[in-house]
């Protein structure tokens, strides 16, 4: 890829006169498109917290969906919806902007989105527990979790 937009940008002048120069930017942009849609996609497996059989601590993953989880450090077998009750429950008295929590929920609730928090804040169905940085309101998650039936 290095090599390609080296060669595009060396030769951008014939490029830009070329007839089909308004095709190749529209292509460029969707292909640009496509590969940040590809790079952004969630995990296919959630962090389900230490495994704490007989003093192992591995970390366990799982695929959403699997019912089981088992260590691959000391093979011991866990259920996935008690780890995953464990981990919304460590997480519950965190705060998040509406897009940060829409997105670290999104394995579990793929329907939630920020314009759905946002919309539960403005209807005064979840409260704002101060803001960020950049004066953005932050939710508990816990009060998501909620709102969303967990």
């Amino acid at each position: 890829m290095p090599a390609l937009a080296l060669w595009l940008l060396r030769h951008r002048g014939r490029l830009l006169g070329h007839h089909g120069a308004a095709q190749a930017v529209d292509e460029l942009g969707d292909a640009v498109r496509q590969a940040r849609r590809a790079i952004d996609l969630p995990p296919g497996m959630w962090y389900a917290g230490p495994c704490g059989v007989s003093g192992c601590d591995a970390d366990l993953y799982a695929r959403h969906g699997a019912r089981t989880i088992r260590c691959r450090t000391c093979g011991a077998t866990h259920d996935a919806s008690a780890r995953e009750a464990w981990l919304m429950q460590q997480v519950a008295d965190r705060l998040g902007t509406a897009t940060e929590i829409a997105r670290a929920l999104h394995g579990f609730r793929p329907d939630l989105t920020p314009s759905m928090i946002r919309g539960y804040a403005h209807r005064g169905r979840l409260l704002g527990h101060g803001a960020d940085e950049l004066g953005r309101p932050l939710y508990r998650v816990g009060d998501v979790l909620t709102l969303m039936g967990r």
